[in-house]
């Protein structure tokens, strides 16, 4: 429970940080795009290093979301697609090897449409509520 507890809490508070401070920040500095992105991804890279090689995937993710939140402006989706991984993470690492790889492959694949859902509901593409008629 604590894991997951500790899922959530670091899905939020890292998206909130690099995310919606950070690139924020350097922004207002009049940073160039590419010391924004260079320098967002290096500090997210910086507190995953304990990962060793399990770091690079975690480089184009940085990468990814610092060039869709500048697109987009949106920071929940990130918060709630990290909040996700990081609690399947611990629920996968309480599983035996080949069912939490077996996992963590099938949470990817269910991620990857999710998020894409989440940005276009944000993006207002996809109406949530009633139609409003004409």
């Amino acid at each position: 429970m604590l894991d997951v507890a500790n899922g959530i809490t670091s899905g939020i508070v890292e998206e909130i940080v690099v995310l919606g401070f950070l690139v924020r920040r350097l922004e207002q500095l009049g940073l160039r795009d590419w010391q924004i992105l260079a320098i967002g991804v290096a500090v997210r890279a910086s507190y995953h290093l304990y990962y060793g090689w399990g770091v690079l995937p975690i480089l184009v993710w940085a990468a990814l979301s610092i060039v869709l939140y500048r697109r987009y402006r949106r920071l929940w989706p990130f918060v709630i697609v990290h909040v996700l991984w990081d609690t399947s993470l611990f629920v996968a690492s309480a599983m035996s090897t080949h069912a939490g790889s077996v996992f963590l492959l099938a949470e990817a694949a269910v991620l990857l449409p999710v998020s894409i859902g989440l940005f276009l509901c944000w993006r207002d593409q996809i109406p949530i509520g009633p139609a409003s008629t004409p």
